[in-house]
Formats: structure tokens, C-alpha cells, sequence
């Protein structure tokens, strides 16, 4: 699972507030070998970080394929007033195939 553009990763979902709060992928790409167990995503929030804020993510197929290459993954970020980044994590299956 390498070189992956971040909207593939995970797409990000923001709520009827998101005008006021950004936020984006703390990285345009993120590779890990598959031997790494799990990929780690960050999301950065910029914007109004006075308040609580919270964001829905889920993982979508690009260059990696959902139970071929990771588990999908999907959730809720939150963050307190304050908080500027948050992290979740996407398991990455490791097999016997020669990948590119």
C-alpha cells in the first residue's frame, strides 16, 4: 500500500458547521509496507478550534482494495475545544502477493 493520495485513504465527511472548522489530511499521500500492520491517518483542523468539533471518516478502495489490501475502516473524530489533530488507524492486511 504505497503512495496512496489521500483521498483515497479516507474521505472525510464534516458536519453543518464545517464552514467555520476545516480540516484536511495532515499528509497529500501516505505509504506503508504491508509487514507495518496498520497505517496511521492524521487530520489536521484549522479554522475555529475554540469549540467542539467532530468529523466522520471511511475508507474507500484507490490503489488499495478493501479486504484484499486493508480492513475498512470507519468512525468519528472528535475533537475538544483546542484540539488541532486527531488520529485514526486503518489495518493493513499483509499477504503473500507480490504487489507494485
Amino acid at each position: 500500500m504505497e503512495g496512496l493520495p489521500r483521498n483515497y485513504i479516507a474521505r472525510i465527511h464534516g458536519d453543518e458547521r464545517s464552514d467555520l472548522t476545516s480540516v484536511q489530511f495532515s499528509s497529500s499521500a501516505y505509504a506503508v509496507s504491508e509487514g507495518a500492520g496498520s497505517a496511521l491517518i492524521t487530520v489536521v483542523r484549522s479554522g475555529n478550534t475554540n469549540r467542539a468539533f467532530s468529523i466522520s471518516f471511511s475508507t474507500s478502495n484507490g490503489t488499495a482494495t478493501a479486504f484484499a489490501d486493508y480492513t475498512p475502516t470507519n468512525g468519528v473524530l472528535s475533537f475538544a475545544s483546542g484540539d488541532i489533530s486527531k488520529t485514526f488507524r486503518v489495518p493493513i492486511i499483509d499477504d503473500s502477493l507480490i504487489e507494485g
